[in-house]
This record gives C-alpha cells, structure tokens and sequence, in this order.
C-alpha cells in the first residue's frame, strides 16, 4: 500500500507500488512473550525478566498506547470529530480524528472499499491490519488501537504523532546531524528488528513512514506492504512480491530473487544516508535510471562525504548497501551486529528501548562551512534551527467536512463484493 502522506516530490521514484500482491497473511494471536529482548549498552543480552521488562515498557507508552492491550470496543464513524486531514493516498486519507468520549486526539485511517477492490488491495489492507496487531507493544510503532468498517468504508484507528514525519524534517533543514542522524536511526533499527523477530518484512522504509511524536522519539507507521511469513507458509522465511518505493527497494527485488529481511536493512542504509547528507544515493528522476542505478550497486556520494558522514558512518552505509544480500550488515539472523557497529558506540540501547534517554539537546544542525551547491540532488544549506524533533507540529483545529461518502451509487453486485472481501475485518 503506497504512503498515504503527500508530499508533492513530483518523483515517481519516491511512491511505493506494487506487481504482483504479497501472499496472505495469517492472523496470529499475539505473544508477550515473543518481545524483543532488552539488550544492555553493550549489546551483551538479556538483563531483565520480561514481566520485569512488561511493567517497565507499559510506564513509558504514551496516553494513546495504554488502550492497546485491551481497546476491544466496536467504534462507529460518530464517535469521533474528524479534525483535518493529515495526508492522503490512492483510497486512503488519514484524519487527526477527536474521540467524543474522551476528547483524545488520535488518528484515524479511513479506506474506501470499493477502490481497493478495484485496485485489488484487500489482501494489502488485511496484512496491514494484522501486521499492526503483531507489533503492538513496540515504543517505536505506530500503534493500531482498534479497527471498524461501515457499508463503504474501512477504518483503522492508530494513536496520533504530532510531530510530523522524517520527510518534511530533511526537506525543511536539508540534512540532520550526525548525533539525531543517530539517535533516530537507533530507533528506527529496534522497530525493525522487533518487526523482524515477529517474522515480518516490512518492506517499505523511508522518511516518509517515519513520524515523530514530538518529544524527539520516531516510529515506524504504515505497514501497508508488510508481510508476515507464517512458518506453513513460509518455511524459509523468503517471499518473491514485488513492491516498495523505486528508490529503496533492494537488488534481490529487483532481479526477482527470494528475499527477506535483508531488504529491510538495505533501505536502512539508504535512510541513513539521506538524513546524514540530505540526498539519495541512487535516485534519479527517472524510475527505470534509479533501478539501474541500484543494480550497479553504485553509492553516488555527495561532494566531499566527509563533511557529512564521519569514517563510522560511511563504513556503516558500505556495510547496509551491501549487493550480495547474504554479505549484509544485519543479515541472516545477525542484526545484532547493527547496534553493535561503531557508528552506534554511544546508543545506550537498554535505555533507549525504554525511552529513557535524553533527545540530543538543541543545537545547529547544519554547519555554514558545508559546500554542496554543486551536487544537483542537494538543496543549498537553510539557516540553522532547532533539531527538527524539537520542533513539534501543531494541529491547527480548523475543521473540514472530509468527503467519506462514495461518488458513484454501487450496483447490488458491488455491494455484496465489498460485504465479503472485508467480511470479519
């Protein structure tokens, strides 16, 4: 399922897509016990119990996240006050939404059934579904509360980030620092490996998909192209569909091999080089350039790399776009050896997965001595601000009469078509 943020790129190498649908996704009940393990600073194991580890993540959730364990109530569309919508897609559009019981602000993903069966996305919006209830409980995932349908539309409801996304933080400053650059890239690699652990792809990692909350934190939303490979399924743990953004998909993708979480890790190195640089390592205007590009396995750096990567960094990148996929940072089972790259050296990571590590301070992200203008991907250096996840985004509580009633009057075959493909949604 292609983002439902727009952000009016222009760039068709930035919007997700798919050919050929991912296989279904089998529901499966969650397990607490399956949590990712807590890992001290040196990456060493396990250092607490996990009914210790429960209690401890539970104080740190936020407002929103405490209904997850038990927001079982069967919600209809009047129950909330759509505010203003916060983006929109294909056959999605995605509301800051007001519970009237409550007043909480949170979000509220509304999908038209009759466009996603005539795009035949159903199997996408179920493993959507079913991938955000496998990773309730991760700090650094957008959180699904509960999900209901009407007669037209489907809804999912998620808990409501302030802060924006990570796009709009690199378009807005041009490039981040290296310690954000970091500190949201430590974050990020714990909502993959969690993902990873509960046998997941996500698939579809970019700075558009990751939002922030406006305390500094991020987490990964939009699990539309996740898939979960359900052991009778997927015994091997490897699937063949393609989809994904252009500039972000991984060479086995592409060359129609079996892949798996590998191609997670790959565009991990891609987000890592555009929040350090501001640009894209292999992006061209032109979708089938940037395929040509991947396949090359040729790292376009900018001017003068060491003015934006440290030697860590850019040993970091080499090692996450490695073309044989077998060779990659994180790789087989080793993602451990993600957190545990010198790029890396000061993530207190057992406090970090329990948020309680302190944003890099405010501070100039951008240095005046950094000369790109000669790179075209590059845009030249804004005035230095606030770290962008220091800068949260007000809802403006304007409010809109959102269009959520179908254009075209459905036939009564139509009607019954979308009744069964969402039957027990």
């Amino acid at each position: 399922m292609s983002s439902t943020r727009s952000h009016g790129r222009g760039n068709s190498s930035r919007r997700s897509s798919a050919v050929g649908l991912p296989r279904n996704l089998e529901p499966e009940e969650f397990n607490p016990s399956r949590r990712m393990s807590l890992i001290g600073p040196d990456g060493a194991g396990a250092v607490q119990s996990e009914p210790q580890r429960r209690v401890e993540r539970l104080h740190v959730l936020d407002v929103a996240m405490e209904l997850i364990d038990g927001d079982d109530r069967r919600y209809k569309l009047a129950d909330f006050e759509l505010i203003r919508a916060l983006g929109k897609g294909a056959f999605a559009t995605v509301y800051a939404a007001k519970r009237i019981s409550d007043k909480a602000l949170l979000a509220l993903k509304v999908m038209r059934k009759d466009r996603i069966c005539k795009s035949h996305q159903v199997r996408h919006v179920r493993n959507e579904k079913e991938a955000m209830h496998l990773s309730r409980g991760c700090p650094f995932i957008v959180q699904m509360l509960s999900s209901f349908q009407d007669s037209t539309h489907v809804f999912l409801l998620q808990e409501y980030l302030p802060g924006g996304d990570l796009f709009q933080c690199i378009k807005t400053h041009g490039w981040l620092d290296e310690a954000n650059s970091m500190f949201f890239a430590a974050q990020i690699q714990l909502g993959l490996a969690y993902l990873h652990e509960n046998r997941i792809i996500y698939r579809d990692l970019k700075p558009e998909n990751v939002l922030l909350d406006g305390k500094g934190f991020v987490k990964i939303s939009d699990l539309g192209f996740a898939i979960y490979l359900d052991p009778r399924t997927f015994p091997d743990e490897t699937t063949k569909s393609f989809c994904g953004t252009p500039s972000y998909i991984a060479p086995e993708i592409l060359l129609n091999k079996p892949y798996s979480y590998a191609v997670d890790w790959w565009a991990f190195g891609i987000l890592i080089f555009e929040m350090c640089s501001g640009c894209s390592p292999f992006q061209d205007f032109d979708t089938n350039r940037t395929y040509t590009r991947i396949l090359r396995g040729q790292i376009r750096w900018p001017p003068n790399p060491d003015t934006f990567f440290s030697a860590e960094a850019q040993d970091l990148v080499c090692r996450l776009l490695e073309f044989e996929c077998e060779n990659r940072l994180g790789s087989l089972g080793r993602e451990r050896d993600v957190r545990t790259h010198p790029w890396f050296h000061g993530i207190e990571w057992g406090r970090l997965e329990l948020r309680r590590v302190r944003p890099p301070p405010p501070s100039a992200v951008h240095s005046h001595s950094r000369q790109r203008s000669k790179h075209p991907e590059v845009p030249p250096p804004p005035q230095p601000s606030r770290p962008p996840s220091l800068a949260p985004i007000i809802v403006e509580m304007s409010h809109e009469s959102p269009e959520l009633s179908l254009t075209e009057p459905l036939d009564p075959g139509a009607a019954r078509e979308m009744a069964a493909a969402f039957d027990g949604f």
